[in-house]
């Protein structure tokens, strides 16, 4: 609908209703007596319709400005305007990440000294790419928050990667020395156990700064 037609809408019921009680006013006046020139003012139709005109019209003008004050007190909102405050943000994505590099963090924990042990379980890496692609973390971490945990992630790939080659070379029965390369690929996984350690707690800390910076 029209703002000015909305805007007309309660003048107009206003005007309506006021005409109404005019018309009242002065049938009441018209009922209390004869309309005649010689008729007292009390008596006289003609009194009683100007009484209720003035009535009517100081009512009506009052009725008005009260309305028209009232508008302009109510707050509004510029046409095209959207708001610059930041937005409420929900933790759960923060909650989802720290859960998964605490597990990757006790996954290295069980590996780490180890020279005979190789894992069938590969490092958790399901939630930090998902995360990205759906934009979930996005304005929750900071450059320098985002780079520590992409650096945690870049140390689990490839931790991943040669503890894939140590167990298909060990179990997958085509590898020449499988003994020798078995041993070879897990004295280079132990290597990363240091730098992925230190960049797990790196993540942690920035996950756990995030969070602070969104309460």
């Amino acid at each position: 609908m029209n703002q000015n037609i909305r805007t007309s809408i309660p003048y107009a019921i206003s005007l309506a209703i006021l005409m109404v009680l005019g018309y009242l006013t002065g049938r009441l006046g018209w009922l209390s007596g004869e309309s005649l020139p010689t008729d007292g003012i009390w008596t006289n139709a003609t009194w009683w319709w100007l009484l209720g005109a003035i009535i009517v019209l100081t009512l009506g003008l009052w009725l008005i400005s009260w309305y028209v004050a009232w508008r302009n007190s109510q707050p509004t909102v510029a046409a095209g305007y959207t708001s610059t405050a930041p937005t409420t943000i929900n933790p759960t994505s923060l909650d989802q990440l720290e859960k998964e590099l605490l597990e990757n963090q006790a996954l290295l924990n069980s590996r780490k000294g180890s020279t005979g042990l190789v894992a069938r379980l590969g490092y958790v890496l399901a939630y930090w790419p998902a995360a990205l692609g759906t934009g979930q973390l996005t304005g929750l971490l900071n450059p320098t928050e985002l780079n520590q945990i992409a650096l945690a992630y870049y140390w689990l790939e490839q931790a991943n990667h040669l503890e894939v080659l140590a167990y298909n070379a060990k179990n997958s029965g085509q590898t020449i020395d499988a003994e020798f390369v078995t041993a070879k690929l897990i004295s280079e996984i132990r290597l990363l156990d240091d730098p992925l350690a230190a960049a797990l707690d790196g993540a942690l800390a920035a996950v756990r700064q995030a969070r602070y910076n969104t309460v």
